[in-house]
């Protein structure tokens, strides 16, 4: 998003500034409020990011498969995925999880990273990887008082006790490392001198964000602003390759339906927990997003690997 949408960028940036502000000044009430800011910041962004794979799945399959084929083949491929990988959690919550963290490390690196030429695909892995890591764990070893008993709930088990100097010095390796690959993305001639700055300072407000804020405040923030809105518009410029006149709004329109349907499927698992009489909690939304998210994750690295974006100049002196 730094080299492909620098208006979008600076926006999120603004946004995630005043986040660390109010949680540095009052931090409370922000605490208090993360779960419903969390929520919120899913459903507007969160959400829609994932709400036009059909379509994408479309446009991938154009040449081969009529448009009913296409549909009828990639709502079968959605729902067996989601069914078996439901199953999965069910009787080996301990291996979805597992699937579900190395798959989040390597979606989150390459929305990120996808802009970069690499020579081998080895080498791109293990840059999605780094940034993947970082993004995904620094929040959570950093708060792990926090994380530990939703990640208990969601394995249905205790949670081993992880030192705070091993934890911190975790995430300070996290951060310098991924602060060297830049450097490095650099020395390669692979960043220009623009693309170097924008990334490490990416980098720096992404940790302050994760320290300062709460643990869902500061993971929601990267999820719903940095990826989601991210991948958003590489989708419609995805979309735009292939439309004419397509828009922001044509997309959002577009995202509505499956949009409207996550949400009425949240709203039934929320209302069945009631009507059972468990308390709704996170580790059940994060298992419900993690289902409806695979399927997701597959296809965008489809459209990354179909849809050869044209690598940014490297200017010497800029």
């Amino acid at each position: 998003m730094t080299e492909r949408y620098p208006f979008l960028h600076r926006f999120v940036q603004f946004i995630a500034l005043i986040a660390i502000l109010i949680s540095v000044l009052f931090p409370g009430a922000v605490a208090a409020a993360a779960m419903p800011i969390a929520v919120v910041l899913i459903l507007l962004a969160g959400i829609p990011h994932g709400a036009t794979d059909h379509l994408i799945f479309l446009q991938l399959n154009k040449p081969r498969f009529v448009e009913n084929v296409a549909l009828t083949r990639f709502y079968i491929f959605y729902v067996l995925l989601m069914a078996v990988y439901g199953l999965v959690w069910w009787l080996w919550p301990a291996l979805a999880l597992v699937l579900f963290m190395l798959l989040s490390v390597y979606h989150f690196g390459q929305s990120n990273w996808n802009y970069v030429p690499f020579a081998r695909r080895g080498a791109a892995w293990m840059v999605y990887l780094l940034w993947g890591s970082f993004v995904l764990f620094t929040p959570i070893l950093w708060h792990f008082a926090t994380a530990a008993p939703i990640i208990g709930d969601i394995l249905r088990s205790e949670v081993p006790v992880l030192t705070e100097g091993f934890r911190q010095m975790a995430c300070v390796v996290l951060f310098v490392a991924n602060l060297v690959l830049i450097l490095g993305l650099r020395v390669q001639q692979r960043l220009s001198p623009r693309q170097m700055r924008d990334e490490i300072v990416h980098l720096i407000l992404l940790g302050v964000v994760f320290v300062s804020t709460p643990l869902l405040i500061g993971f929601v923030l990267y999820f719903a602003g940095w990826h989601s809105l991210g991948s958003m518009a590489d989708q419609i410029r995805f979309f735009q390759k292939r439309t004419t006149n397509y828009t922001w709004r044509t997309y959002l329109r577009q995202a509505a339906p499956l949009s409207a349907v996550a949400l009425l499927g949240l709203g039934a698992l929320y209302a069945l927990q009631m009507l059972v009489g468990v308390q709704a909690h996170i580790g059940l939304l994060f298992i419900f997003i993690s289902i409806v998210t695979l399927p997701h994750m597959i296809l965008i690295d489809l459209l990354y690997g179909e849809w050869e974006m044209k690598p940014s100049v490297v200017i010497q002196n800029a």
